[in-house]
């Protein structure tokens, strides 16, 4: 699948502001950044901690769809982001059509 038909088909437009998730919320989508600025938080001790500030490549919210388990941080979009939002059964497919993508998965996430 080419670069093109992967942002056609999974791409949406997110403001500067948007929140995909909150810490705790159920997760049922992974997403990659094709373009803009996406910063996790997490609570720590009653106050939000930031920490990540992903840029265009990366990739966030899969651990919710491998596990199965609630989100771990909040995802907050800080610069208006063009994001692929991937669905579990589409996930499982991606991994088992490409090692490579499973291998930078666990390497990242290590």
């Amino acid at each position: 699948m080419s670069e093109g038909s992967l942002h056609e088909r999974f791409g949406r437009a997110y403001p500067a502001g948007t929140v995909p998730f909150r810490e705790g919320d159920p997760g049922f989508d992974m997403f990659v950044i094709h373009s803009g600025r996406v910063q996790l938080t997490r609570r720590l001790r009653q106050q939000e901690a930031v920490i990540a500030n992903l840029p265009a490549g990366e990739f966030f919210g899969e651990m919710a769809i491998v596990n199965n388990r609630p989100r771990t941080a909040t995802a907050t979009v800080t610069e208006d982001s063009v994001l692929l939002v991937i669905d579990q059964r589409t996930f499982e497919a991606m991994i088992r059509g490409n090692a490579e993508i499973a291998v930078r998965i666990i390497a990242a996430d290590s």
